[in-house]
Formats: structure tokens, C-alpha cells, sequence
């Protein structure tokens, strides 16, 4: 029997492939992923509130206890604001509370000196927005009677901004 004639390139070639197979199994045999969220908020030249710091709304906050007086300390940040189409109104999306397996705690948000609560409030008048400016904002905890109590407490606060919706 008569077998077919090879080129002495190709059988190289096919060798050098099986054996760089086994070669990046072996090395490459156990293999990483890691998969993450990017988000990117672009505000327009019209409306925005943002923070100054991204990571005050991206990363939990905690509110740290004070030994000395018993209280938590508030947080605090600052936020750049702009509207070319009128005030700024703010509004609170649920009652903020913090939270644990038998306690609350309400908390005061205040934002540009003015109390949050669910209805609207103007926190930047059309003077004050149209050429934008820096407000601060602070979360307090509400002392609920009895004084606070020991615990692991969780919450949010959603805060509404809103603007009219500028002239076409």
C-alpha cells in the first residue's frame, strides 16, 4: 500500500500547532474573569446637580458616633448646581430612616439651609441658578426619645431635583 506523500513544511507546521495547544492549556489552564459596572452621568448645560466629590453618592456613607455627647455625627457634602430655566426644587422620595432589627432613626436632610420633605421645596432660586453655584448638603440623625440604641442600622436618602423644562 502506497501512502500519501507529505511535505516535510506542513508536517512541521501541524506539529508546532498540537504543541503550542498543549503549551497554553498548561500554562493558561485556570483563567480569571472579573466583570464590573461603568456608569457615567454627562449632565446638560441646562439643568444639573451633581456632587463634588462622585464618590459621596457612589460608595455607602457612615455616619460616625460621637462618645463624648452621645449623637452621630452628620454628613456632609457639596453639590454644584445649574438651571438656565428656572428655580431648583428638591424633594425627598420616602421619609429617610435608618434602620435596624428593632430600632429607627429618622434623619434631617437639609440641603442650600433648606429642610427636605416629600413635597417640593425651592432650594436655588432662577437668580441664584442661572449662573450656577455651590451648596452644601448635611444629613443629620433625628435623637429618637430614649436617646439612640446599640445596633447595625442601614438606610438611603433619595433626594428629587427638578427644573422647568427650558423654551424650545
Amino acid at each position: 500500500m502506497l501512502l500519501p506523500r507529505i511535505k516535510p513544511a506542513r508536517v512541521l507546521a501541524q506539529v508546532t500547532v498540537i504543541a503550542f495547544g498543549f503549551w497554553a492549556t498548561a500554562v493558561f489552564g485556570a483563567r480569571e474573569e472579573v466583570l464590573f459596572d461603568v456608569t457615567v452621568t454627562i449632565p446638560t448645560h441646562e439643568f444639573y446637580v451633581v456632587p463634588v466629590n462622585p464618590a459621596f453618592v457612589e460608595n455607602e456613607q457612615q455616619m460616625k458616633w460621637n462618645m463624648g455627647n452621645e449623637t452621630l455625627e452628620p454628613l456632609r457634602a457639596d453639590f454644584d448646581l445649574h438651571s438656565s430655566s428656572g428655580p431648583v426644587r428638591a424633594r425627598l422620595g420616602y421619609d429617610p430612616t435608618l434602620g435596624s432589627l428593632h430600632n429607627s432613626i429618622a434623619l434631617k436632610v437639609i440641603f442650600n439651609g433648606h429642610v427636605l420633605v416629600l413635597g417640593d421645596t425651592v432650594v436655588a432660586t432662577q437668580s441664584e441658578a442661572l449662573p450656577g453655584l455651590r451648596v452644601p448638603l448635611r444629613i443629620e440623625a433625628v435623637k429618637p426619645d430614649g436617646g439612640f440604641k446599640p445596633g447595625e442600622y442601614y438606610g438611603a436618602v433619595l433626594i428629587l431635583f427638578d427644573s422647568p423644562i427650558p423654551d424650545a
